[in-house]
């Protein structure tokens, strides 16, 4: 079984990427 803290950081990752991923496409719109 998975470790909470594991858990928590998958959660943590997860939310960093899709801010990254909103972030990224702004910067695809500005360039295009």
């Amino acid at each position: 079984m998975a470790k909470k803290s594991k858990i928590a950081r998958n959660d943590s990752r997860r939310a960093t990427v899709e801010r990254y991923a909103a972030r990224r496409a702004e910067l695809k719109e500005i360039i295009r």
